[in-house]
């Protein structure tokens, strides 16, 4: 990666004049010749997404003191950092780094996944505030306090393409985006989004889906019944027992029940998964339902539980977000400083994503490990911000020298490590 492409990415991120364009939306313009002015207020917050392991109104006060070279009183920071205004104005930067698309993976997609028009990725995770926010912002154990943040994944885009947030407490089902679903892509959910009524809304869109199967559901063999005890003749109109199952796999057309009384007809599938330790030695087996849409003359079981694997994609986001970002340490109980805390440490991980395709794309994605680009770029964040504000700075401070920086910290420690997509791919294409 060169200079001139880190800086367009750069620039398409936090250039102040993208940052005064989104200040002035949300009306976070401040008056002419005021001590605080928006583009270094953002770019402050995004360094105290940056510094240390916690996220604080602190330490983007002392980011700002650093950038600006002038003193400012915790009082006066205050009035100007405990708006709505910031955190919008940070949030509209986020959606506008998100819509840029990376489609350059799509061609390594196995034929199966090619005949979609995407794959998206559903999850939530919480992030702790100060207990002093318990009654605005509860989470889960009681006079604790925190936010669930819920993030959509586009595996053609390769990053996060959607977000919302509310209170710990609230159920990833209650906080679900309420989007139309996108035809002819391919959504994958956890337990905590199971609802038939949205299998149903699946079918309806032309959009496939795949769930676990959750545990206690009653579902009815109607058709095609692969794997069971009982010939496929007696099983017919029989509810489904899990028990009831022999070899490696299943394969069951069956109907889950509507609580409008109405049905719904799915693909049941079980596969059984040898369960190994860190050192590779077997140590048990486990079987695993899914509940799909997905065409059995191209999907096959063994296609259908690889391919929810890439689940675990999102869950690496939430990992960065958490261990780089410092997204989870959010010291402060004030709603509007959480927002603008939180919006900073989302944009800086989308801005390390994006970073990270064009060396993937440059040297190859096994090459390159997204969590170290991310831990580089949280380490050039200042000079790349001092740049912005001295643009004809020489010396060893230049896109080039940053660019080279992030480019040798971002290769990958251990190359020959399995890398999770090949793998998916690999038994995809293979099964299909």
């Amino acid at each position: 990666m060169n200079g001139s492409t880190l800086k367009s990415i750069l620039d398409a991120t936090l250039h102040a004049e993208r940052i005064e364009r989104a200040a002035h939306r949300a009306a976070l313009v401040q008056r002419r010749g005021g001590s605080v002015q928006p583009t270094e207020l953002v770019h402050a917050t995004c360094l105290a997404s940056a510094v240390g392991p916690t996220r604080s109104i602190a330490e983007a006060r002392r980011q700002w003191q650093l950038l600006s070279g002038r003193s400012i009183s915790r009082g006066a920071f205050d009035a100007h950092f405990d708006k709505p205004a910031l955190g919008e104005t940070l949030w509209d930067l986020l959606r506008s780094a998100m819509s840029h698309a990376n489609r350059a993976l799509r061609r390594q997609w196995p034929a199966a996944l090619r005949m979609l028009d995407d794959v998206l990725l559903d999850d939530g995770s919480r992030m702790r505030l100060r207990k002093s926010a318990a009654e605005r912002f509860p989470a889960t154990d009681e006079g604790t306090a925190g936010l669930k943040l819920m993030t959509r994944m586009s595996l053609a885009e390769g990053s996060l393409c959607d977000t919302t947030v509310d209170a710990a407490r609230t159920h990833d089902h209650a906080l679900r985006f309420r989007t139309a679903f996108k035809h002819g892509a391919l959504y994958l959910r956890d337990l905590g989004f199971y609802d038939h009524s949205e299998f149903a809304a699946f079918e309806d869109a032309s959009a496939s889906f795949v769930s676990r199967w959750k545990d206690g559901v009653t579902a009815v063999v109607q058709g095609h019944a692969e794997g069971l005890v009982l010939p496929e003749s007696l099983a017919q109109g029989q509810p489904l027992e899990r028990s009831e199952v022999i070899g490696r796999t299943s394969d069951i057309d069956a109907t889950l029940r509507l609580d409008s009384g109405k049905t719904v007809a799915v693909r049941l599938v079980r596969v059984r998964l040898v369960l190994v330790d860190k050192r590779g030695a077997e140590t048990g087996e486990l079987d695993r339902w899914y509940v799909t849409n997905l065409p059995r003359a191209s999907w096959t079981a063994d296609a259908i539980s690889a391919a929810y694997r890439l689940r675990w994609l999102i869950e690496r986001a939430f990992r960065r977000m958490k261990h780089g970002a410092r997204a989870d340490h959010l010291q402060t109980s004030r709603e509007t400083a959480a927002m603008a805390l939180l919006g900073a440490a989302l944009l800086v991980t989308v801005l390390a994503e994006r970073v990270h395709h064009v060396l993937a794309r440059e040297l190859g994605l096994k090459n390159v490990s997204v969590d170290r680009c991310e831990l580089a770029v949280l380490s050039a964040l200042h000079r790349i911000v001092m740049l912005w504000k001295e643009p004809r700075h020489e010396g060893t401070l230049s896109y080039e020298s940053i660019a080279r920086f992030i480019t040798h910290e971002s290769r990958h420690p251990n190359r020959s490590q399995p890398h999770l997509v090949d793998e998916v791919f690999a038994t995809i294409e293979a099964s299909t």
